[in-house]
């Protein structure tokens, strides 16, 4: 069974769509609260798999806010809508959106019970939808595979914090539950992230294209923040959606350099809250729980993605 646990969000947009591009069969998939609140996520999630016409996988809303603390959004990057303006209302240019079915609210513990194979669960937002199921329930942990968790930062500095990646930091708590629990963790944080960039003028087809998917690509394109503050969207513009190089481990794991480390979130630090820490030097005397990736070869990340993206033009 795959589980995508996701906060939409332009990168989970671009994420979303890669991945079904493949051909990868989900079998569900679940918002969560983060880059904007949990009802315009799942509104968001919704909206997208509509329009990449994707409606056999179950759907399911999930957690509105951390298990301490409050949520943190990321207007700032997403936009109000979360996704770059695409969904935002008012539009002028587009007929009115309707309205969502209200999708009922996940029971994890029930859903990895029920799975006839082995579960692997791709997280693009916080962890509070596993973590807190984890915590709840950990002898679910057999049932899990692995989760591939778009989070944290062990080489470079944070995105949220000085030291903590914003998923991580959105609910450091969840998090911790998750590391420590013992299920395998593939952390695809900043580290391969921050350099994986893709040139956009592969891409600049879409500003033509008259399908739906291929419509909300150039949106999220055009509108994208590094294009935004670079001053508007040229031949050379390059852009990073940072939920993709998930989805680039799940189907072609040998563009990625990883290593097998201790890593522990810290939960308290005033500074380092929500911090992912690697133990390289083996100081904490623990055995390795994550598989961190730490290497990426860009050129064919760029490729990978581009050309799944290029079957909605």
């Amino acid at each position: 069974m795959l589980i995508v646990d996701t906060d939409p969000g332009t990168d989970d947009a671009a994420a979303i769509m890669t991945l079904l591009a493949s051909g990868t069969k989900v079998d569900a998939f679940v918002s969560v609260y983060g880059n904007v609140a949990e009802r315009r996520t799942t509104a968001n999630l919704q909206r997208l798999l509509d329009i990449v016409g994707e409606h056999d996988a179950a759907r399911y809303r999930g957690a509105v806010g951390p298990l301490l603390g409050d949520p943190v959004a990321a207007k700032h990057i997403h936009g109000e809508d979360g996704m770059s303006g695409a969904f935002a209302q008012p539009r002028t240019d587009l007929p009115e959106l309707p309205e969502l079915p209200e999708l009922p609210r996940v029971d994890y513990g029930s859903l990895i019970r029920s799975a006839a194979d082995p579960v692997t669960i791709i997280a693009l937002g916080p962890l509070t939808n596993v973590g807190a199921v984890l915590a709840a329930a950990p002898e679910l942990v057999e049932k899990i595979e692995r989760i591939i968790f778009m989070g944290g930062a062990v080489l470079t500095y944070g995105n949220e914090t000085p030291a903590a990646s914003f998923n991580a930091a959105n609910d450091p708590t969840a998090a911790a539950f998750v590391y420590d629990s013992g299920v395998p963790i593939v952390q695809v944080g900043l580290d391969v992230c921050r350099p994986a960039e893709i040139p956009v003028k592969r891409l600049l087809g879409f500003r033509d294209s008259t399908t739906p998917a291929g419509q909300l690509i150039w949106t999220l394109l055009n509108n994208h923040f590094m294009v935004q503050r670079a001053g508007g969207l040229t031949e050379d513009s390059v852009i990073r959606f940072n939920d993709a190089p998930c989805m680039a481990f799940f189907l072609r794991p040998e563009l990625f350099r990883t290593e097998h480390l201790p890593v522990v979130v810290e939960t308290e630090g005033r500074y380092s809250r929500g911090a992912t820490i690697a133990d390289f030097p083996g100081y904490l005397k623990r055995e390795p729980n994550t598989e961190v990736l730490l290497g990426i070869d860009v050129e064919g990340y760029a490729d990978l993605v581009t050309e799944l993206l290029l079957t909605y033009l």
